[in-house]
């Protein structure tokens, strides 16, 4: 039974922010699996509510160049065949960064098809009208109808009101029409009915993220990490977190634990690392993590401004090696 089901997180960089004009964008997507590579067929599609934009065939690499997009509000959602996998909102801005971070819960096996880390037992156990059911709401997913998923998904609930997946996917539904409350609600049944579901703790740390509450965030994501293999993507989210909170030497930890591990399409850890260097007045420091971005990242934007970084933190640091009165360095 298909199950494998997340919402997609924006990236966080604000810290690099550049001009534009409110004209059509392009705007990147970086698509990037738990562990190993991306299935073969995976698509992505772009709609504007329920009426779709564009569908693309995802490389393998995981990078996506979006169509030109007007600024405003989208929601993109990733697929392997007729297998709804993950469904986010995306944000074109006037002027910024135009990035989203698409995140997928599980491994492509031998035949390179999708399999889930987390599979459950509760799946030998629904009956037939609620996978018939189950089923249809994924088709109606794939086809953006949001409402038609949303009845399919409850009435899974009340034929088998134990079945944690269902719950999680109706707080992904929730989420995409801006409803954090029920979302938030769902994704907590969710785990409350299985306790290990990877995708609705991931889910809630996400949540979490969008609505700033970044300690609970962090909590969320230390659950998820707990009893399973380490990825770049939950040490890149913690070290998001840590930064917004100000807690600059963890931010820098996180970053450098998500740079040991496989980081594909996850360079922008060396931004956030930069960024607490930064703030840290170690200006060395900084720069090196953007020249590592700049090492991994292929985003021609964003690059622009790391090496435009790397200039002014150069002379910041030759600055910083002459010595200067100590009044100087107080705030003023």
């Amino acid at each position: 039974m298909r199950g494998v089901v997340c919402f997609a997180i924006l990236l966080f960089v604000s810290i690099l922010s550049f001009g534009s004009k409110s004209e059509p964008r392009v705007c990147r997507v970086q698509v990037n699996i738990s562990s190993g590579s991306l299935p073969a067929n995976m698509k992505l599609q772009v709609f504007a509510g329920n009426r779709q934009l564009s569908e693309m065939k995802v490389p393998f690499e995981g990078n996506v160049f979006l169509p030109p997009l007007a600024p405003g509000d989208y929601r993109v959602q990733t697929g392997e065949g007729t297998n709804f996998v993950t469904s986010g909102p995306l944000h074109v801005p006037g002027s910024g960064a135009c990035e989203l971070r698409v995140s997928i819960l599980g491994h492509a096996d031998a035949k390179n098809k999708l399999v889930e880390d987390d599979l459950d037992v509760e799946d030998l156990r629904v009956p037939r009208k609620a996978r018939e059911r189950f089923e249809n709401g994924f088709a109606a997913l794939q086809h953006g109808d949001l409402e038609e998923a949303k009845r399919d998904f409850l009435e899974v609930t009340r034929l088998d009101p134990k079945l944690s997946r269902a719950y999680n996917v109706l707080g992904v539904i929730s989420d995409q029409q801006e409803n954090h409350a029920a979302a938030r609600q769902y994704f907590e049944k969710a785990v409350e009915l299985n306790p290990r579901s990877k995708a609705a703790l991931m889910n809630l740390a996400k949540l979490c993220m969008l609505e700033k509450q970044y300690d609970a965030a962090i909590d969320f994501l230390e659950r998820f990490r707990a009893g399973s293999r380490d990825h770049a993507d939950v040490y890149g989210m913690e070290a998001d977190a840590y930064l917004k909170l100000g807690r600059y030497q963890d931010a820098i930890r996180a970053a450098q634990a998500a740079h040991r591990l496989n980081h594909q399409n996850w360079d922008t850890v060396h931004l956030i690392a930069a960024s607490a260097y930064e703030a840290l007045h170690q200006p060395e420091m900084a720069a090196a993590e953007y020249r590592l971005y700049l090492d991994e990242s292929s985003n021609p934007e964003m690059r622009a401004v790391a090496l435009q970084k790397v200039r002014e933190l150069g002379g910041v640091a030759q600055q910083s090696q002459t010595t200067v009165p100590m009044n100087s360095l107080l705030p003023r």
